[in-house]
């Protein structure tokens, strides 16, 4: 964490609870740009919520190697942001309920380092909000605008929970990056906390047609362990497992957060099998059957991407879409399972990011082509309630949607990089 916090000023302006009149739905409105993989390369920000007690806080990171800078006559550097938040009752709802505006100005540059503090937000019920929340660079024209989700105060939950490495860093995401020990401070009373360890290999989401159905979970965990608090207040968590860990405040009750390791590289695709499982999306039984028993995996892909592309530097240029498709597809749609394994991961990654979507409390709408018009391709995914996970979205399958898939299959195969329309 830069130590230039000390300097930030902040100017906050909020209106009083129920005080803004904005008519501006979230559900109404467009907003493609949440997965949109330019938008990520630009600003880079990350929220984390943190109920503590009675006050609900909106922590923040800002890589600073993302910002723009500006300098004076003495060469010194700086950098300066803004957020804008809007807080509404649901996605469907047209009036912001509360706002604000956060200036962080003339803090000093340094390095491979960023800016992180609280925005307190104002919540009268225990019950799920929405934060619409927009930071703008002041030196560039590079913003960055996100959705975040409030869960009811009223359960242990994800936003109960703050994660430390052991440099002490606050982790803005439960997918960890290595096997470690990992702090937990928790807005609990309890001394005692309990931990259910999963190793599970979930298929990758069937095709987009057709009908499915979903095996039950099994509840059955792989391991049980509890965790007791230290005498600095902290509880630590071993993850030495690939796989993901619920931590409960009662050992009966399958309810609370959790944390997830899924390799090492994770989402990027690294490992011969991280390059391999993905493909199965593009190629035949067969086809993948002899990449996934030949003697040598690695070239065996090489091989394929060689194949479809006609050329060394086209198969290049294929590879570094597709993985980067999956890259995007884990960053965006993870739950307790690999995002590309997901069934918006698997659409996102054949069909390409949509042109249009709609957002709602459960559900959400995506569209290719302009929206009203016959060839253009809609895709509706239902939120599905999970005890691990608030990101867990399932396609409303159906058999009109087979000459697209087909279609968007064949131009992969055919070594061309497009977005369905």
């Amino acid at each position: 964490m830069t130590s230039a916090l000390r300097l930030i000023v902040f100017f906050v302006v909020a209106s009083a609870f129920y005080g803004c009149k904005v008519n501006n739905s979230v559900a109404g409105r467009n907003v493609n740009f949440l997965y949109q993989s330019q938008v990520r390369n630009g600003l880079d920000v990350q929220y984390k919520v943190w109920y503590n007690n009675d006050q609900v806080k909106l922590i923040w990171k800002v890589q600073v190697t993302s910002l723009g800078i500006k300098r004076d006559d003495l060469g010194s550097e700086t950098v300066a942001f803004n957020f804008r938040y809007r807080l509404f009752q649901n996605y469907s709802e047209a009036l912001a309920i509360d706002s604000g505006l956060v200036v962080v100005k003339d803090v000093p540059r340094q390095r491979d380092e960023f800016i992180t503090d609280t925005i307190s937000l104002n919540l009268k019920e225990s019950r799920r909000y929405l934060v619409d929340i927009v930071c703008k660079d002041l030196n560039s024209i590079n913003s960055d605008q996100q959705f975040v989700d409030l869960e009811p105060k009223a359960y242990f939950n994800a936003q109960n929970v703050l994660i430390y490495n052991n440099e002490n860093e606050l982790l803005f995401s439960p997918y960890l990056e290595k096997l470690d020990s990992y702090k937990l401070k928790i807005t609990t009373q309890k001394d005692r906390l309990f931990v259910r360890m999963y190793q599970r290999e979930f298929q990758m989401a069937a095709a987009p047609f057709g009908v499915v159905d979903p095996k039950p979970f099994n509840f059955k965990p792989d391991a049980v362990f509890a965790l007791d608090r230290n005498e600095k207040g902290l509880f630590t968590i071993p993850i030495d497992k690939k796989g993901f860990y619920q931590i409960a405040e009662d050992s009966s009750k399958f309810v609370g957060p959790a944390v997830y390791y899924f390799g090492e590289y994770f989402p990027e695709s690294r490992t011969v099998l991280d390059l391999l499982y993905p493909l199965r999306y593009i190629t035949t039984s067969d086809e993948y059957s002899a990449m996934l028993k030949g003697e040598n995996i690695k070239k065996n892909v090489d091989n394929f991407w060689l194949k479809i592309g006609g050329s060394p530097q086209r198969a290049k240029e294929l590879i570094q879409a597709y993985y980067s498709r999956v890259k995007y597809a884990n960053t965006f749609f993870s739950s307790y399972l690999e995002g590309w394994k997901t069934d918006r991961g698997m659409c996102y990654m054949i069909y390409g990011e949509p042109d249009i979507v709609y957002k709602s409390t459960s559900s959400e709408t995506w569209i290719y082509g302009e929206e009203g018009v016959y060839s253009s391709l809609s895709l509706v995914f239902t939120k599905v309630a999970n005890p691990f996970t608030n990101n867990d979205f399932r396609l409303n399958r159906s058999t009109s949607l087979k000459s697209s898939w087909y279609r968007s299959v064949e131009f992969w195969r055919q070594g061309r990089i497009i977005t369905y329309k």
